[in-house]
């Protein structure tokens, strides 16, 4: 990334999840603008009208899974830098993270200084699997 401010999208069913984020990343230095969406169909709408430097997904939506909405971003925008954000730990979820074309993922029990780590590093162009322990 340059040294122009970023533009992320956060998609989260949990409003209290959605905004918290919200708060904290707009606080960062890096941050431009903070676009939110709460299902796949509104985060799609947002992605058709702009792409974003990072892309930060739940997994579990109620319209679609965060998995299907990678691979419709991806489709959109294949260099898409995406950070997963999941409370599943569970270890099919981790392996089918280690698959996916993703540039990190959190969990949601990370504090927030991992959570702006991850978005830090990820706009820097690098990796981001810190918090979650992939088999």
């Amino acid at each position: 990334m340059t040294s122009q401010k970023a533009r992320i999208l956060l998609v989260d069913d949990h409003t209290l999840i959605l905004q918290g984020i919200k708060h904290v990343v707009s606080q960062m230095p890096e941050i431009e603008k903070v676009y939110t969406a709460s299902s796949g169909a509104e985060a799609m709408l947002l992605i058709d009208m702009q792409p974003f430097d990072i892309y930060l997904l739940d997994v579990e939506l109620p319209d679609t899974n965060g998995f299907e909405l990678i691979d419709k971003i991806l489709q959109k925008h294949p260099e898409a830098r995406i950070l997963v954000n999941t409370m599943h730990e569970e270890i099919w979820i981790l392996k089918r993270l280690t698959k996916a074309s993703i540039s990190g993922a959190i969990l949601k029990s990370a504090d927030i200084n991992e959570l702006t780590l991850a978005i830090q590093t990820i706009l820097k162009g690098g990796q981001y699997r810190h918090s979650c322990k992939y088999p």
